[in-house]
């Protein structure tokens, strides 16, 4: 089994992978001190640069612009293309689609729901108005078409 170790010290002092084995380790109360080169095997390795978190999982992030096209349509070849691979993804991986797709999306939402609420609020003034549930049904009904012209 193998935990990973983080070992600090001055760059002056670690010329070497040797130097970095013969950094004393200290032990609990009653025991010895060690090297680190005693304790562990010490291998060189690549490692991300930046690691990134979103909900507390580790995330690779992929960076994208649109040129030429709105964000919604590729937004949508994008969504098309992640279900088109989710066959082939390891069983703990997921592939989410964020940045300004997401915040369009909660953008529309509110949107939508601040329409839905200023219709029932508009049609409970004409209720009002007209002490009648009916009527404002009506006029609410040909909205639509006023707008449109007809």
């Amino acid at each position: 089994m193998s935990y990973p170790v983080v070992a600090q010290l001055p760059e002056r002092d670690v010329g070497s992978v040797a130097d970095l084995a013969a950094l004393p380790v200290a032990g609990g109360v009653d025991a010895a001190s060690q090297t680190l080169g005693g304790v562990a095997r010490i291998t060189r390795g690549n490692t991300l640069s930046v690691v990134s978190k979103y909900d507390i999982q580790p995330v690779i992030n992929i960076y994208a612009t649109t040129q030429g096209r709105d964000l919604g349509a590729v937004a949508t070849d994008v969504n098309a293309a992640i279900a088109a691979l989710e066959k082939d993804l390891p069983k703990a991986s997921t592939v989410t689609l964020r940045g300004q797709y997401e915040t369009m999306n909660i953008a529309f939402t509110g949107l939508a729901f601040g329409l839905i609420a200023a219709i029932v609020l508009i049609y409970l003034v004409i209720v009002v108005n007209f002490q009648n549930w009916i009527d404002p049904l009506v006029i609410i009904g040909a909205l639509p078409a006023a707008l449109a012209g007809c």
